[in-house]
């Protein structure tokens, strides 16, 4: 198969995205795919956000990508991330990544009539992930970025998910017209909302979107990367995500 790994350059790289790519393409090439890079912006000139991601999705698609593989030039990956995300063979599945700003929240989003949260937010407590993150100041030593061993239980649907670390089957693009993303947020607000906007149309046009809580990915900011508190927050994670899936299921 063909698998583009798009890279929108938005900010300046750290070492630890330039080793996620490195892992994401040999990752692929060991299993026979063919990978092709797509770039838009450079080190010294970034590219706004929702120009690149369509520019780079028109270049994927024109070069017969089966697969688009966003990976953001502040995501931390460890080996076998994109093989695992491939293997689930689901039309949009991203990563588990976090909010570069605290508090520490899932970067996805499901849609609730919960009084106690906002109209689009993830299900678990912030609470209860803050709870745990302060009382496990030893898991704190990482950056953030984590393969869990594979399980059947991998997937958590959602609406909305942040396009940080996330694979996109060519069907997706062939269906939603262009452009494929666009921001939803005044000129002056730092997040775009194109991705979240992406995902709304994909599941309109009835594609599922899923997070693999086995894959969890990174988020850097400057030199500073904020995710090693993630890397501890995954685990509240997972523990709630199936509760809330069922909430959610029984609200519905």
């Amino acid at each position: 198969m063909n698998i583009a790994i798009g890279i929108p350059i938005s900010r300046k790289f750290d070492w630890r995205t330039c080793l996620a790519l490195i892992q994401a393409q040999a990752d692929l090439a060991a299993l026979g795919h063919r990978v092709h890079f797509a770039t838009a912006g450079n080190h010294e000139r970034p590219a706004p956000i929702v120009a690149a991601r369509n520019a780079i999705a028109v270049e994927a698609y024109e070069w017969g990508a089966d697969f688009l593989l966003w990976i953001d030039s502040d995501a931390t990956a460890t080996p076998g991330m994109a093989a695992r995300l491939l293997s689930r063979d689901v039309p949009i599945v991203s990563a588990l990544c976090f909010k570069r700003k605290y508090p520490v929240t899932p970067a996805c989003g499901r849609k609730t009539d919960d009084p106690n949260l906002g109209p689009m937010d993830f299900p678990p407590p912030i609470a209860a992930v803050s709870a745990w993150v302060n009382a496990h100041g030893e898991m704190q030593n990482a950056d953030g970025a984590v393969l869990l061993p594979d399980e059947p239980q991998w997937a958590l649907s959602v609406d909305v998910v942040g396009t940080h670390y996330t694979l996109i089957r060519r069907d997706v693009l062939e269906t939603l017209p262009r452009p494929w993303y666009k921001r939803t947020t005044p000129p002056d607000d730092g997040a775009t909302g194109s991705d979240w906007w992406f995902c709304k149309q994909a599941k309109a046009a009835g594609f599922p979107v899923y997070v693999d809580l086995t894959v969890v990915s990174g988020h850097l900011e400057g030199s500073h990367c904020i995710s090693v508190h993630d890397f501890a927050a995954w685990t509240v994670v997972i523990r709630y995500s199936k509760y809330a899936q069922a909430q959610l299921e029984e609200s519905n």
